[in-house]
């Protein structure tokens, strides 16, 4: 068992700029080293590939405003900014979106499988779900390669991995306790794992289908 959580934690990268952590201490040095004369934005994004390609990404921004504004010049064509705090906070906001992107994924490959055994094609289940509660962006944006088994990657299920590992740092640094990241972190990491982080993120289905056989 301890052999198993070592080259797990192994699979974790390593905190980069891209963190909440990261892109303050990269500021910090960019800041002083250049006598001010450099400033930093953080702006990941959220909408997929689809999203990328239409120019309506949600554009997540952290810093200060000036410096914020004269960045949304070159931002707005490709989608919506919203700044929403200090540098670091736009990490943050992906972070939190991460999780609810992974645990939502985890959960329709889930009920993806359960409804296939028992004789419910998966195509009449999301059919069933559209407009009802469980229905979501993601489901719509993954329908069809959940239905055909495509896993041909618009984004790779590894990207989860950091991401998660971003919102985990967040969570010590706000005193938080989530009762779901540990497991989801661990679900990605087996994913991993398993060899399918190359695929794209509706892999989740198959990880499920195969876990445990």
């Amino acid at each position: 068992m301890e052999r198993a959580r070592a080259s797990l934690e192994d699979l974790r990268p390593e905190r980069g700029p891209s963190s909440p952590r990261g892109v303050r201490e990269l500021a910090d040095r960019l800041v002083g080293e250049s006598g001010g004369r450099v400033r930093l934005v953080d702006v990941p994004v959220s909408g997929g590939e689809a999203g990328a390609r239409a120019g309506t990404l949600s554009i997540m921004a952290g810093g200060e405003s000036a410096d914020v504004e004269r960045a949304c010049t070159l931002l707005e064509p490709c989608g919506t900014v919203r700044h929403l705090g200090p540098l670091g906070a736009g990490e943050v906001a992906k972070a939190c979106s991460q999780m609810i992107v992974g645990a939502t994924m985890m959960a329709i490959a889930e009920g993806t499988v359960l409804a296939e055994r028992s004789g419910i094609a998966p195509a009449d289940l999301f059919e069933v779900l559209a407009g009802g509660y469980a229905d979501s962006t993601l489901l719509a944006d993954k329908r069809d390669k959940l239905v055909t088994d495509d896993y041909s990657p618009g984004g790779i299920a590894a990207y989860m991995t950091k991401d998660l590992g971003f919102a985990a740092d967040v969570a010590e640094d706000t005193g938080t306790s989530p009762a779901l990241l540990d497991a989801l972190r661990g679900a990605y990491d087996e994913l991993v794992a398993a060899g399918l982080g190359e695929e794209d993120l509706s892999v989740a289905r198959r990880f499920v289908a195969e876990r445990g056989a």
